[in-house]
Order: structure tokens, then sequence, then C-alpha cells
């Protein structure tokens, strides 16, 4: 993990990154820095329906 991520953390709870399911480069990036899937849902609010990912990462 980043100092600057790691910096911000301190004090604080799980940080919440969401994002669509896709690009496995980008969710490699996010695994490799201590995310983890946290929660997947399909939906359609944003027009097509896609897969909406919530990653977390604890302090």
């Amino acid at each position: 993990m980043s100092g600057e991520l790691a910096e911000f953390m301190a004090g604080f709870g799980p940080v919440a990154l969401w994002t669509f399911a896709g690009p496995g480069a980008a969710r490699r990036l996010y695994e490799r820095n201590g995310f983890v899937l946290a929660e997947e849902a399909v939906g359609d609010g944003w027009g097509p329906e896609v897969a909406g990912q919530r990653f977390e990462l604890e302090p």
C-alpha cells in the first residue's frame, strides 16, 4: 500500500472503492494493493446492465 493511502487511513475505518467489473488489469491493481472484493451486483442505473463491484481495504 502506498504511503499516502496508509497515512489517509490512519484512524479511519475501511476504504471502499466502487467500480465496474471488466478490466482485469484494474482488478489486479486493486488486489495487489490490499483491496478485496466485498460485493458485486448487477444493475442498469447507468444505462446498459453492468456488474458493479465494491472493493474494501481494511486499515
